[in-house]
């Protein structure tokens, strides 16, 4: 009676046991001591693809991937058989042929005499946490090379280095093969290659002398372009120099400085290279901070030149222009891609709180950036006479974005912001980007002196003048009588104390006043103490 007791306590038991095995989440693997597999549970069918059936009786080898060296299989087997447990990562392969990465535990299992009769092995996918770390890791060492190459290119202000630097780092962080940057020339109105790195130069210039036609479909339509393989492809303008060369795939990305494209950074590979999205969108974000600093040193130049003409307080502007572009702009670049990355959970998730304290520091560090882009503007309207570079432009397209870019700043301010533009305007010939200038200067000015009240953009024709109004109506502070014609001077403000609530230096409204008679256009300002100001810009529909 006792030995059927125990036999049914030793049965129940391996019942529970196998019924343990069977319901386990990771896969479980028994080998014999040769390593023919003799049972699996099936969640290793769900991990592997391979049923039982096809899997006992076989080695482990058939989940072989080539990926592991002969050395650590060796190793493996010798912990084991020496009666101790294994415990590693192991690239394999599933029976549709997909690669994953497993954590294994292999532990030895014993007879009564202590020999080694079985091996079982715990196996648990970790292909996503791999995935999720080498993500995490590529990205900090994007944002590194990113900071490099940002640190670099701001150091000097003069074009040629600025383009050997940017190519030099492009070179040490980057892993391709070659690279090439093409300016837009507005005096031949021609795409001209003016530096390479690991290319013959001098035979990249000559054959490349007047642009090629990837490079100015990618400056036209402002959009990277990719060729997989440029010895091949029919869009190529000169297949037998790359294949000169050595080179086959290009990624070419617009340089793109104030919403003008100004030239193409070009990157080569010597094999046959698939740029991804991800890639290629890091490379637009280099390419964003390499117009920056190329536009910079090409405003340095052209400052330069006019320098011989210039008076005792241009060539002060002109050091200020230059203290402002390096001291400042760097690590202010600095600081906006890594909040930015930071927000967009680059590096790592990030809640609410944390998503709104981020949204503070870019509204912020974007303020600092418009104070430096006007008093960047200021030194450039009197060192030299800016050129108006007329388009067609629809107000409602501007209107939208205007809108976009100031709708997070409303709501953080407890703002009203209402865009008037009706269906029907007549469509403007100006300078779009001194236009949007002008209504963002006002817009910013009626944002900083309004508390939680309302700010109101409109548009409207006026057919007897052939002219359009645009207006900026706030419910702010207002401005006493006495500074209304004051405000439009550089460097004026309302309250110049040093214990003012407001920032800023008196340039935006200085820049707006300058940007509307360049368009042919009157500005107007009507306002009252503790009811809000408006001012009305007046533009011609045709120059």
């Amino acid at each position: 009676m006792v030995d059927i007791t125990e036999r049914k306590r030793a049965e129940e038991k391996l019942r529970l046991q196998s019924s343990a095995l069977e319901s386990a989440a990771n896969a479980v693997v028994i080998t014999d001591r040769e390593g023919i597999i003799t049972w699996v549970n099936p969640a290793f069918t769900r991990l592997t693809g391979y049923s039982p059936e096809e899997a006992i009786g076989h080695s482990p080898r058939l989940l072989k991937s080539g990926k592991q060296s002969l050395e650590r299989y060796e190793e493996l087997w010798k912990t084991i058989l020496s009666g101790q447990v294994w415990s590693g990562e192991i690239v394999n392969r599933r029976k549709d042929g997909s690669l994953y990465t497993e954590e294994q535990t292999i532990t030895p299992v014993r007879n009564d005499r202590g020999q080694i009769t079985h091996f079982i092995a715990i196996k648990q996918d970790i292909s996503d946490q791999k995935a999720y770390q080498e993500r995490i890791e590529r990205d900090l060492k994007r944002i590194k090379a990113l900071q490099e190459i940002d640190r670099a290119i701001t150091s000097t202000l003069e074009l040629k280095p600025v383009l050997q630097i940017l190519l030099e780092k492009i070179d040490l962080f980057l892993p391709y093969s070659a690279a090439g940057v093409m300016l837009w020339n507005k005096e031949q109105r021609s795409l001209d290659p003016v530096a390479c790195r690991n290319i013959d130069e001098n035979e990249w210039k000559k054959r490349f002398s007047r642009g090629s036609t990837l490079a100015l479909t990618v400056l036209e339509t402002k959009a990277p372009v990719v060729v997989r393989n440029l010895q091949t492809d029919p869009r190529t303008r000169d297949p037998r120099f790359f294949r000169q060369q050595g080179i086959v795939s290009y990624l070419g990305i617009p340089l793109v400085a104030k919403e003008v494209a100004i030239g193409v950074l070009a990157f080569y590979t010597r094999a046959e290279h698939e740029f991804t999205q991800d890639e290629t969108e890091f490379l637009s974000a280099l390419s964003n901070q390499a117009a920056i600093a190329i536009h910079n040193a090409q405003l340095y130049d052209e400052t330069t030149k006019l320098s011989s003409d210039l008076s005792r307080s241009n060539s002060v502007k002109d050091e200020f222009l230059s203290v402002m572009s390096h001291e400042l702009r760097t690590p202010l670049n600095v600081v906006m891609g890594y909040t930015a990355m930071m927000k967009d959970g680059m590096l790592g998730d990030v809640n609410s709180k944390q998503d709104e304290a981020l949204g503070k520091i870019l509204g912020r560090a974007n303020d600092q950036l418009a104070l430096i882009n006007n008093i960047l503007y200021a030194t450039f309207i009197e060192a030299t006479k800016m050129p108006v570079d007329r388009q067609v432009v629809i107000l409602a397209d501007l209107f939208s974005d205007l809108e976009s870019a100031y709708f997070a700043s409303a709501i953080s301010r407890d703002l009203t912001l209402s865009w008037d533009c009706p269906p029907g305007l007549p469509i403007l010939e100006t300078d779009r980007a001194k236009l949007k200038q002008i209504l963002q200067n006002l817009i910013d000015n009626a944002i900083k002196f309004t508390g939680k009240g309302k700010i109101t953009l409109s548009a409207r024709h006026d057919p007897e003048t052939e002219t359009v109004r645009l207006r900026v109506a706030d419910t702010g502070e207002g401005i006493p009588a006495d500074m209304i014609t004051a405000i439009f001077e550089k460097f004026r403000q309302v309250d110049s104390s040093e214990t003012r609530p407001y920032g800023g230096v008196g340039m935006g409204l200085y820049i707006v006043k300058k940007f509307t008679e360049m368009l042919g256009g009157k500005i107007e300002v009507e306002s009252e103490v503790g009811k809000g100001s408006t001012f009305t810009v007046r533009l011609p529909l045709h120059p």
